[in-house]
């Protein structure tokens, strides 16, 4: 082993000590926080908005900044960061930065015009020639826009608030974004969206979106059901989105209403909400100032419904045929009222089988209607036939409190005395008639199960 000398060891301790000092002499830098909200989008990509619109444009810089609304301003001089601060819904950009042509598109105003001393922001080239050869038309329809508010919260479900956004943007409706605060937030899937407005500084709303998901980030906040009863009283109409029905139950506001929401949440809905007729068989409810709908794609029916009462059937039309979206308000398509109820509440939401012994159970198929279903699975499993059909009745009976509707009928060549007939009453007290067929597949080592489901038509059930 090699030693050290004594010199080149006090060398190395005393600079390793000097490095030690230098970095304590170094200003303490704390931890990039996830809390912290970003800075807000630049506005006219940096140019002064006060030279602007006295038609002198000057670039600003960084030291004389200001935000405002959803975008951050920069001067040329301290004087007119003065005079923006002074009154800045004179010097922003009008509409918030959103279009003039298009309420619903938000801009950062690189293309802009002035007009009688305000400024405004323009999607584009096209969009700026055509306002201004008749600005006080585009701007009487601008400011008649709706202002839609959606609601974001930790766990928001992406597609319930993108889809009703996409569908009143495409409207031209002007839409933001509002969370308790601004700072960014994560989706339910892992998205993360920072929310336009903070609840303490968000404007008036005349529609406010409540959509689900994770909904117990801020159903236990007094605060923010206080806001949300607030905004939602305000507001001339409110639209939820899948469990988002939970939270405005919580504010009172759906008491001696109908709602609905996500089909695996109408029983808790109900109990959740004792004062609320909870429906099982509509996509949408309308209550007249209030609509609720079922779950996730449910929103864009309930948001393209809500454009058919503020603005007719042909505009909502025109936006489902633009976004390529096969609206069929009259198809009576409830996904909380399909036949596949009882299979859920006996193998829950995935249909998942437990195997005796043990094995592999996969759905291979699973459709139907409102009165009739059929649920396919393969078994991959060594355990006998009859061990299999003996844990299966046991379930039916047990759990699902099915009976057999005949004598015993074998389900297969392995399986004699299984019955396959059977009926049972399910919670809306409705009668029903099943076939189950428990067979060897063609596959080698799997067993088929078929479950057929048929709904007894309420006369011959009596």
């Amino acid at each position: 082993m090699r030693l050290i000398k004594p010199r080149r060891l006090v060398r190395s301790t005393t600079l390793f000590l000097l490095l030690l000092l230098a970095a304590a002499a170094l200003p303490a830098q704390a931890p990039p926080s996830e809390s912290t909200p970003p800075s807000p989008p630049l506005a006219l990509r940096g140019l002064d908005p006060v030279s602007v619109i006295q038609r002198q444009p000057q670039p600003g810089e960084e030291r004389f900044s200001s935000a405002h609304g959803r975008l951050r301003y920069q001067f040329a001089s301290a004087g007119n960061k003065a005079t923006f601060d002074a009154d800045p819904e004179r010097w922003a950009l009008q509409l918030d930065g959103h279009c003039a042509m298009m309420p619903g598109a938000p801009t950062d105003g690189a293309i802009h015009a002035v007009h009688d001393g305000r400024l405004y922001a323009l999607g584009s080239a096209g969009c700026k020639s055509e306002f201004l050869s008749d600005p006080a038309r585009y701007l009487a329809a601008a400011r008649a826009h709706v202002q839609v508010a959606i609601v974001l919260f930790e766990g928001v479900q992406i597609i319930d608030y993108t889809g009703p956004y996409e569908v009143f943007g495409q409207a031209g409706f002007r839409v933001y974004t509002v969370a308790k605060t601004n700072a960014p937030l994560t989706t339910s899937m892992g998205m993360r969206v920072t929310p336009d407005f903070a609840f303490a500084d968000a404007p008036p709303a005349d529609l406010l979106v409540i959509p689900g998901g994770g909904v117990e980030s801020i159903q236990e906040d007094p605060a923010a059901i206080d806001w949300l009863r607030a905004r939602a009283t305000a507001a001339r109409h409110v639209l939820t989105v899948c469990n988002g029905a939970f939270l405005l139950a919580r504010t009172g506001l759906l008491d001696g209403l109908e709602a609905t929401t996500f089909y695996d949440l109408i029983p808790a809905l109900r109990e959740a909400a004792p004062r609320t007729r909870v429906v099982a068989d509509r996509r949408y409810v309308d209550n007249g100032k209030i609509v609720t709908t079922s779950g996730l794609s449910s929103g864009i029916d309930g948001a393209l419904h809500m454009i058919g009462k503020l603005r007719g059937q042909g505009a909502a039309q025109q936006v489902a045929l633009n976004m390529e979206y096969d609206w069929r308000p009259d198809s009576g398509y409830a996904r909380a009222g399909l036949a596949d109820a009882e299979l859920r509440r006996l193998f829950g939401r995935s249909l998942r089988l437990e195997v005796p012994g043990g094995g592999t159970a996969r759905v291979v198929g699973t459709a139907g209607t409102a009165s009739r279903w059929e649920a396919r699975w393969a078994i991959a499993t060594a355990t006998p036939l009859a061990d299999l059909q003996a844990g299966l009745v046991r379930h039916l009976t047990e759990v699902g409190k099915w009976t057999p509707r005949e004598s015993p009928v074998a389900a297969g060549p392995a399986a004699a005395g299984a019955p396959r007939a059977w009926r049972f009453v399910d919670a809306e007290q409705r009668s029903w008639e099943a076939e189950v067929e428990l067979a060897p597949a063609a596959t080698p080592g799997e067993v088929g199960l078929t479950i057929r489901l048929e709904r007894v038509p309420a006369r011959a059930a009596s």
